[in-house]
């Protein structure tokens, strides 16, 4: 018979076989308590907690397979001495495929977006996903904001400093959308709610057109994948308002598998991404990477004879 430490450890490696990144045990976790594996308890967290360890450390589960986003180390001399043939190798290598090199850099980065009606970011709740997200979202070129809960003031003047500079900057935009990913929860909901109130007060709204829509996750993706609810945190202020109106439900998004929260993440963007503006543009940089190569020939023809 299966003892719960083992059925654990046994699901536990399911959830990290299907991410190509480290994980949170928080997020092990949550995904565990999506299952019904165990209870959304500070004592089952740490009993998980301490199932875990005892199992990285006999080798039931991959020693590496965790990570600690809370501590950092920095700085220290790695007492790392470069050699001199391996330098001399890059270098060569570098002069070597200068016109390659030259070529991506000038028209591949950030050309994607160029012509498109619509301005697109991603903004995350929860950090622990920031590594699923970049995935899909560097992909794309779009930007990723990951607020960590409830965005500071700072950060969140800065974001807006950036949007208002391209939104004038590229007049052909005709809408900035703000694509949210957030918990189904008092705070996951209200967040956006702040989000909005602080665009409005830095004047983001009278100036441009914004819209702000959460993609996920929403009561309808929580019954389509068939994701059981928690209990809401009633230590939250918003806890009675919050229950309410869309009762004692509570989940995180961290509960939707990877694979399917990645498809979510690519159709939101793709549904903005208009693909007969890309392609009259592609021709164009076309074009642009024949003259460029002609330029690149030139100069390398010139600098060999000098």
């Amino acid at each position: 018979m299966t003892t719960k430490k083992q059925q654990l450890i046994n699901s536990t490696n399911e959830v990290i076989a299907q991410y190509k990144t480290r994980l949170t045990l928080r997020q092990i976790f949550y995904r565990l308590v999506s299952k019904l594996l165990i209870a959304n308890t500070i004592y089952e967290y740490k009993y998980l907690s301490k199932c875990l360890v005892d199992a990285r450390m006999n080798g039931k589960v991959p020693i590496n397979a965790l990570e600690d986003r809370t501590r950092n180390a920095i700085g220290g001399d790695n007492r790392y001495e470069p050699d001199v043939q391996d330098l001399f190798e890059d270098a060569k290598d570098s002069y070597e495929n200068a016109e390659d090199n030259f070529k991506e850099t000038s028209y591949s980065i950030g050309s994607r977006w160029i012509g498109q009606k619509n301005y697109v970011e991603v903004w995350l709740e929860k950090e622990a996903l920031s590594r699923l997200f970049s995935e899909v979202t560097h992909g794309y070129q779009v930007k990723l904001v990951t607020c960590r809960g409830y965005p500071s003031l700072t950060f969140m003047w800065e974001n807006i400093r950036d949007i208002k500079a391209i939104l004038q900057e590229q007049e052909e935009i005709k809408t900035c959308h703000i694509l949210f990913f957030g918990d189904y929860d008092p705070s996951g909901r209200d967040i956006i709610r702040h989000i909005q109130d602080t665009f409005f007060r830095f004047g983001l709204y009278s100036k441009f057109k914004i819209e702000t829509n959460i993609i996920a996750i929403t009561a309808e993706q929580i019954e389509q994948y068939n994701i059981p609810p928690m209990p809401t945190k009633h230590a939250d202020p918003r806890t009675n308002k919050w229950i309410t109106t869309h009762g004692d439900v509570a989940v995180e998004l961290d509960a939707i598998d990877p694979n399917e929260l990645q498809l979510i993440i690519r159709k939101s963007i793709e549904d903005l991404f208009d693909d007969e503006i890309y392609d009259k543009k592609e021709e164009l940089v076309s074009k642009g990477q024949e003259k460029l190569t002609k330029m690149v020939e030139e100069y390398l023809t010139q600098s060999a004879a000098e």
